[in-house]
Parts: structure tokens; sequence; C-alpha cells
């Protein structure tokens, strides 16, 4: 029995020892590959530390500067009767406005128009400083989202009001307003940032193809504005870059986030008190091991930004994405990194969809553009393409391949693809079906006539002659 005892003592006691050796050799392994991942991060010119996020822009060159003092305004905006009167029904304002929609648009507008003016001169500035560093302690998801996102539906409300007044000038200054708004969004380091420009971006190329049928460019609108207006939304630049910062953003949030969890430092957000949980459960090499592999697959998903000129081409790059395989074919060895990763593939989908949304607005004012220079006639599928009109090509970034955007001078109408990611060759919404039907057969379509606008009824689908002059 006491040999037994001995001989299983010294087993165990060996046992432990090999553990901790193997702990040691683990521990400075995972220290060496995150620390050889920072370097090269770094190495790159690219930022990973929450510090390398502190930028300082003159007051001249920040848009925030104004767009601070117009956010303070639309706080107010929520409160306001003719705001909410105007939000109550489905879809909120439209055109044609109907009702007493002009004039509680009227109204809106009077009231806000500070806000609007510090817009205009915000559209002057080249860049954003939102003050913002991602780290652990989630400064980086600071207040103002739901401020900018009121900005936008303001600028739009106005170009609204401007459009049914024959003021096409002013109509145009709103869409010119949603980019700005959309442009300083993309300046802030994070996922929120990025996508609440995208979704302001697609605002101001959904609102450029509706008011599109009424401008008047022949009498009320400066070709220049009207040619200014067409570049901004096909300038897919800044919302790239945003693209490529609030991916480096994240990365360095992440990064901080794991260290915090081995430094028992706090961790703010919905998943701090899980990650916390981890830090108290697992050793700090399992920690590092999430930090390497999420570091590799966000740097791989930067690359790929610069390389996937479509929604199919960066799929097919995320999904190849050794770091992402790795992570998706390990969920247990990789729970951190599975907890923190954020949605990629969401992201892509959105970013070209807001890009498709913005070329259609563009293909809208170039196409009145024409029809007022030839007796109100709609250009053949290629003739509004040509560099007085339309300087680039816009094609189909959710489909890929080089496709244009959808466009049927015959129907009147401009489409790209829907939620089912296909050409549906301008299949609109049939009210008649259901939502889950119009999902998976319709494209995202816009008339380039004005449609008769019935609440409650369904609209018609045979255009009329309201491009004509």
């Amino acid at each position: 029995m006491g040999k037994f005892l001995k001989w299983g003592g010294i087993g165990l006691g060996s046992t432990l020892l090999l553990g901790a050796i193997a702990l040691i050799a683990w521990s400075f392994i995972s220290t060496r590959q995150l620390d050889g991942r920072i370097a090269a991060i770094q190495a790159r010119g690219e930022p990973i530390l929450p510090e390398d996020f502190k930028r300082s822009v003159p007051a001249e060159s920040d848009a925030m500067v104004e767009l601070r003092q117009a956010h303070a305004i639309a706080r107010q905006y929520a409160r306001s009767p003719a705001v909410r009167e105007l939000e109550a029904s489905k879809g909120g304002p439209q055109l044609p406005v109907i009702g007493n929609e002009a004039s509680l648009l009227r109204e809106v507008v009077a009231e806000n128009a500070e806000a609007l003016r510090l817009l205009d001169a915000a559209g002057g500035k080249p860049d954003a400083d939102w003050r913002g560093v991602p780290g652990a302690a989630g400064s980086a998801m600071m207040p103002g989202w739901d401020e900018h996102r009121r900005l936008a539906n303001l600028a739009r409300q106005a170009a609204l009001l401007a459009i049914d007044e024959r003021r096409s000038e002013e109509a145009l200054r709103g869409v010119e307003r949603m980019l700005t708004l959309a442009d300083a969004a993309e300046r802030h380091p994070s996922f929120i940032g990025h996508l609440v420009g995208l979704g302001v971006a697609a605002l101001a190329g959904s609102t450029a193809a509706e008011i599109a049928p009424d401008l008047e460019p022949e009498r009320a609108v400066p070709r220049a504005q009207l040619q200014t207006v067409i570049r901004r939304l096909l300038d897919t630049g800044p919302s790239q870059a945003g693209w490529r910062w609030a991916c480096q953003g994240e990365r360095a949030m992440q990064l901080d986030m794991l260290r915090a969890v081995m430094e028992n430092r706090p961790v703010a957000g919905g998943a701090g008190a899980q990650l916390q949980a981890f830090g108290v459960v697992f050793a700090r090499p399992f920690v590092r091991g999430n930090a390497v592999m999420l570091l590799d697959h966000m740097t791989d998903a930067i690359a790929a930004i610069d390389r996937a000129p479509d929604q199919p081409a960066w799929r097919q790059q995320i999904d190849a994405s050794p770091s992402g395989m790795a992570i998706r074919g390990s969920p247990r060895r990789y729970a951190l990194a599975s907890l923190l990763l954020p949605s990629i593939q969401r992201s892509g989908e959105a970013h070209f969809r807001a890009r498709n949304d913005r070329a259609c607005g563009a293909i809208a004012l170039a196409a009145r553009a024409y029809a007022a220079d030839h007796g109100g006639d709609l250009p053949a599928p290629r003739a509004a393409r040509v560099p007085e009109y339309l300087p680039p090509v816009p094609t189909a970034a959710l489909i890929g391949g080089g496709a244009p955007i959808g466009y049927d001078p015959e129907r009147r109408i401009i489409w790209h693809a829907g939620l089912n990611l296909r050409d549906d060759k301008g299949t609109d919404v049939d009210r008649a079906q259901t939502a889950r039907w119009n999902a998976a057969n319709t494209d995202t379509v816009y008339p380039l006539y004005r449609r008769p606008r019935v609440l409650d009824a369904p609209e018609a689908t045979q255009p009329a002659d309201a491009m004509d002059q």
C-alpha cells in the first residue's frame, strides 16, 4: 500500500510538473504570437491600440463642431407634435405630399432652420472628429446616433417640402445634407458608425431618386449643382474608407477587451460579464490565442475590403479566410473570439446595398437631366451613362460580375437586387402578396415617374409621363 502511494504521488507530481511546464510553454508561445501580430499591424502603419485613434482635427476642418450643435437641436426635434404626426403614417411623409403633410413639413422645417444651417456649414468641412476611441470601457459607443438619424430625417423632410414647392435647388441641397451626415458618421471608428453612415447614405440615394421626377434642371437647378450631387452619390471613397476605419476600430476594441479580461479591468457592454467569467475560468494563454485569431480575422477582413469590388467577391473572400474557418470550426477553442466577432457578412451586404441605393439616385438625377435636354424623353439604356450626365458607370454591387444597375426606359424604372440578392428584372413589390413572398421575389425599384399616392390603397403600376417637361 505504501509503495502504491509512493508511486502514485510521484506520478501525480510528474503530471503536475509536466502540466506546469506545458502551461508555461503555452503562455510563452501565445504571448509571442500576440505580440508578433500587434507588431506586424503597427509595422504597416495601422492603428491597433486605443491611443492610436486619438486625433487632432482643426476646428476649421472638423464638421463635428457644427454637428454637435445640430445634435442638441435634434434632441428637441423628436418632441415636436408636427414630427410625431408626420411619422405616425406608415413610411412617414412621401411624394407626392398629400393631406396636411405640406403644412406639417413647413412647421418642422421652420422649427429646425438653425439645424439645417449648421448642416450646410458642416458640409464644407473635410473631416469629423468624434473624440471617441475604441476600448474595453466602451467609449467608442458614445451617444449621438439617434440625433444623427433625426438630422437625416430632417434633411429628407426639408427636401420633400422643397420639391413640393418647386424649389429644386433646395431639394438637392437636402440630399447633400444627408451625404454630409453619412460622411461624418464614417469617421467614427466603430461598426455602428459605419452602419449609421450606410443607412443615411442609402436614404440620400433613395431621396434623390424620389425627387428626380419633379426636378426642373432646365430652369431652377444650376447644372453644376446637379453634377456635384451626382458625383457625391457615386463617390464611394468615404464609405470605403469608413468601412476600413470601422474594422480597424473594432479590431482595437476586441484586443483591448481581451487584454482587460487578462488584467481584470472592467469590460463594458453586453458581453462584459461573459468575458469576465471567461477570464476567471480559463487561463491567460487561452485568451491570448483567441485574441490572435480575432486579430487575424479582422486583418483578413480589412484586406478584403480593398480587394472585393462587390458582394459576391467579398463573401467569397471572407468565407475562405483561414482565421474565419478556424473560429467556425472550433467554437469551443475560440469561444471568446466567437463571442466578440462582429457580423462581418452583414456589414458587407449593408455596404454594397447602400452603394446600390446611391447609384440608383445618381442614375435617376442623370436621367432627369437628360430628359430636360431632350424634350422629356428618357435616354436609351446606355445614353444616360455618357460623361455629360453620368461620368462613371454604376454597377450592381450586390450581384457582382460587373453587371449594371437595372434600368428600363420603356417601363421607366431603375432597380437593384432586393433582399434575395438576385436580379428579378425590376419586379416591384406586390401589395397583394405577403411580406415573405415580396422578400423572396422582388427588387428594390425606383420609378422615374411620379406615382399617385393613395393611403391604404394599391399604388399604380403603369407609368405616367411625369418625367416629361
